[in-house]
């Protein structure tokens, strides 16, 4: 299914005959890594499919990109798919980057303690000063 963004969007069946979810993830290359930008809702449904592209990403790129701009929603299925890819990137001398989301997406991680714990920026502008070397991202990034 295409969105109005010409994206191509999962659609997914809900659980428990709840509605149906979709989620959408546009993989989009950068000089040394890969972005995946996730639209709709990240939770019990659809955390496999994001699990999925992160894992297909990481064979490839040891700089991965997750963009939560367009989130509208995350619980806590997504941030354990975000935090196991922080792990097996790290292990192996890798990168996980985090485009902070809306305030009810980015609450999340500062509600856990995991805005201390991985490399989260603001915006796109914020990730191409970091990916080319002239900015840090906020967090220390400790290993979680």
């Amino acid at each position: 299914m295409k969105s109005e963004r010409g994206w191509h969007m999962i659609e997914l069946e809900g659980v428990g005959g709840q509605s149906r979810e979709q989620i959408g993830i546009v993989r989009s290359r950068l000089e040394h890594g890969l972005v995946l930008s996730v639209t709709g809702e990240i939770d019990l449904a659809t955390a496999p499919t994001l699990e999925r592209e992160l894992l297909r990403a990481e064979r490839s790129h040891d700089l991965v990109v997750i963009d939560l701009s367009e989130t509208s929603f995350l619980d806590s299925t997504g941030l354990h798919a975000i935090v196991e890819a922080n792990v097996r990137l790290r292990e192996r001398d890798g990168r996980l980057l985090i485009v902070q989301g809306p305030a009810a997406v980015s609450r999340l991680f500062e509600l856990t303690g995991l805005s201390n714990h991985l490399n989260i920026v603001r915006d796109e502008a914020e990730l191409e000063r970091f990916v080319t070397g002239a900015n840090r991202p906020r967090s220390s990034a400790r290993m979680v």
